[in-house]
């Protein structure tokens, strides 16, 4: 659950936006699937270990949900439009990528 912004309210107070507590807990973000995946390769010393890895988070590329987030509405040409008004914006673009990462542990 997360609290949803309360429009009214944050439409004077803009850029601010005002979160409406009253309703936690009333709206849910959707369900999702998240899969990592590591592959490491351990090296045992006399007195240490090295420890190699390569990790994708995200693998299945899946959107991660968030909460709606809002903006001013706009014309075409990025002037407001009156009266001003609040407007859902996208946000699921470049979220979806899978992660790669590389690093070594070493281990005394």
């Amino acid at each position: 659950p997360y609290v949803p912004v309360d429009l009214e309210q944050s439409i004077v107070s803009y850029p601010e936006l005002i979160l409406d507590y009253d309703r936690l807990g009333e709206v849910k973000l959707n369900s999702f699937n998240l899969a990592d995946i590591r592959i490491d390769k351990k090296w045992n010393f006399k007195n240490l270990s090295f420890n190699l890895y390569f990790e994708v988070q995200n693998f299945l590329a899946q959107p991660n949900p968030s909460p709606p987030e809002y903006g001013l509405n706009r014309g075409e040409n990025g002037t407001l439009v009156l009266p001003k008004s609040l407007v859902q914006l996208s946000t699921t673009e470049g979220n979806s990528t899978p992660l790669p990462s590389f690093g070594f542990v070493l281990y005394f």
